[in-house]
């Protein structure tokens, strides 16, 4: 890593970015404290038609949940309120700015794991969503004039009626002056003109307003497409950036703001929605659940399920997609997702950077601080399958980690390797979960809380640091051992993973004959066991005791009950 990026970012950017905002260059914000009234509005009153940002506020508190990020919420004041459009999500009063921490050592940390991967990724959803926006107004602007053309015609259809009628109704009254029989058709006639021409008048003004209610459905279309990302388990995104040092920022959408009141009602029972942390409501692992907070409520499988079907949509989108691997890196593309992490690796590049990282320092690492670790909790009786999980480990390190046996896993010119684009870091910690907050009252007085899932809600996944290109089935695999307790797994992992495979094969994209559910659930095994080597390899020198204690546990018994002698061949 060059450190002298560290040193610039540090030591000069917030001056690099103060002088390109002083002489009128393009806004570029990586601190809250850089934050202003016009640059808030360059973001919000172009994505909300009708709305203005008039002030806005940021919260001295940083939120939880950034372990190198300062993770800030924004209160925004608009000159507009809510209630006076439609579409009660047009204006959000609060989003979450989420930024590299300022300090030496995060910097150099962000620089050195290229953090700044998430900025990317959220650019390029930015850019999907502009072609997207530019497609639709393309469209409505030939809607718009394929309907005129159609009043037009039906306006000229209508006046050639009236002056046919009108003419036959002349042409009656010339032949018939001197019958009354004849006066009397004449003046039925002269009736019936006047309520077609009334009707061709009423139908005239239906149109109209059918049109004017076109108009304002499609204002809150615009409002709603501007916003909608390409993913519906992607926040929504408003502002993303990183410099050229390695430092980011971005603006999202604020999936959980502050709870408001339980609405007052002379009803015994209320309710509200929220959101609450997949790993929270999954158990919180084996970390403490914070007091006052209820998770007896909340339905595993429902989770797990809904998170695999959310995820196989991006797996799906991206399928052995080649396109992806092209490192198009011209200025300004669109295209160019070079940014991906393990692309270097599947085009064949960066043998050198691969071999240090796993052959040699990750290596190191499990010999000088993992080893002695479960050396001496061994002796407390604390790990579960200690000998097999050290012979896997050897096996890793021999032969399954070595450049010339990955390259051979990932060759993208195998019909059976599996590959698109991954989240990278899937876990329950990086998934907000909808859920109900019910507070039933008895006639004393005497309330109950109770949360429970809110299941037509929308499940989130958050942070993108680490999304690349990889197998799918790790990323599955990765969510079971870290989340899931290790009964819940044996009893649930195979049926839970039958819908995530179903949801592939019904895509169409991919091919049952080739990825088979035994090869693919073979290839989630191996995937597993290979990430959660590498991971606990890296906590051993991160975590409390305890925590490893049971990260180790939730991998031994995963390689216990999968592991044979082929799998890693």
């Amino acid at each position: 890593m060059d450190i002298l990026k560290v040193y610039n970012e540090y030591y000069f950017g917030r001056t690099y970015r103060k002088i390109r905002r002083s002489i009128g260059l393009q806004q570029s914000v990586i601190y809250s404290d850089e934050l202003s009234l016009e640059f808030i509005q360059s973001i919000f009153n172009s994505r909300y038609d009708g709305g203005e940002v008039i002030d806005f506020s940021v919260e001295e508190k940083s939120l939880n949940g950034g372990l190198n990020s300062s993770i800030q919420r924004i209160k925004l004041k608009w000159k507009k309120q809510k209630r006076e459009c439609s579409n009660f999500q047009v204006f959000p009063d609060t989003v979450i700015m989420k930024s590299v921490i300022e300090s030496f050592d995060r910097i150099k940390f962000a620089i050195e794991h290229s953090q700044s991967r998430e900025a990317d990724f959220y650019q390029y959803l930015l850019s999907s969503l502009s072609n997207n926006n530019n497609n639709n107004n393309n469209n409505n602007n030939n809607n718009n004039n394929n309907n005129s053309n159609n009043n037009n015609n039906n306006n000229n259809n209508n006046n050639n009626n009236n002056n046919n009628n009108n003419n036959n109704n002349n042409n009656n009254n010339n032949n018939n002056n001197n019958n009354n029989n004849n006066n009397n058709n004449n003046n039925n006639n002269n009736n019936n003109n006047n309520n077609n021409n009334n009707n061709n008048n009423n139908n005239n003004n239906n149109n109209n307003n059918n049109n004017n209610n076109n108009n304002n459905k499609k204002n809150n279309n615009n409002n709603n497409n501007k916003n909608k990302m390409k993913y519906p388990f992607i926040p929504i995104v408003y502002y993303s950036n990183k410099t050229y040092c390695g430092s980011f920022s971005m603006i999202l959408q604020d999936i959980s703001p502050p709870p408001k009141p339980l609405p007052t009602t002379s009803s015994l029972s209320k309710s509200t929605s929220s959101y609450i942390l997949g790993s929270l409501a999954m158990g919180n692992q084996c970390w403490p659940i914070p007091d006052g907070v209820d998770i007896s409520g909340y339905d595993i499988s429902w989770i797990v399920e809904n998170c695999f079907i959310e995820t196989s949509k991006l797996h799906i989108d991206f399928w052995r997609d080649k396109e992806i691997l092209l490192q198009q890196q011209q200025e300004n593309s669109n295209n160019d997702l070079s940014w991906l992490k393990n692309l270097d690796y599947y085009n064949g590049i960066g043998k050198e950077k691969y071999i240090n990282y796993f052959e040699i320092k990750l290596k190191n690492t499990w010999e000088r601080s993992t080893l002695p670790l479960i050396e001496r909790l061994s002796k407390e009786n604390k790990l579960e399958h200690l000998d097999q999980y050290k012979q896997v480990v050897n096996e890793y390190f021999q032969s399954f980690i070595k450049w010339d046996s990955f390259q051979k896993r990932i060759d993208i010119n195998q019909p059976n390797t599996s590959f698109t684009m991954v989240h990278g870091d899937f876990h329950a910690g990086n998934i907000m979960i909808p859920i109900t907050i019910n507070l039933d009252q008895d006639v004393e007085g005497n309330e109950t809380k109770k949360n429970q899932i809110k299941k037509d809600g929308q499940i989130y996944f958050l942070d993108y640091s680490e999304v690349g290109i990889g197998c799918p089935f790790s990323d599955i695999s990765q969510f079971i051992i870290s989340n899931c307790s290790i009964q819940f797994r044996r009893e649930n992992e195979k049926r839970l993973f039958t819908i995530y495979y179903e949801k592939l094969i019904q895509s169409g994209k991919v091919d049952s004959n080739i990825f088979n559910f035994d090869y693919c659930f073979n290839l989630y095994k191996r995937g597993g066991i290979e990430k959660w080597i590498w991971f606990n390899i890296l906590l051993s020198e991160m975590v409390p005791e305890f925590a490893f204690v049971f990260y180790f546990n939730q991998l031994s018994t995963f390689i216990n009950d999968h592991y044979n002698l082929n799998l890693f061949k």
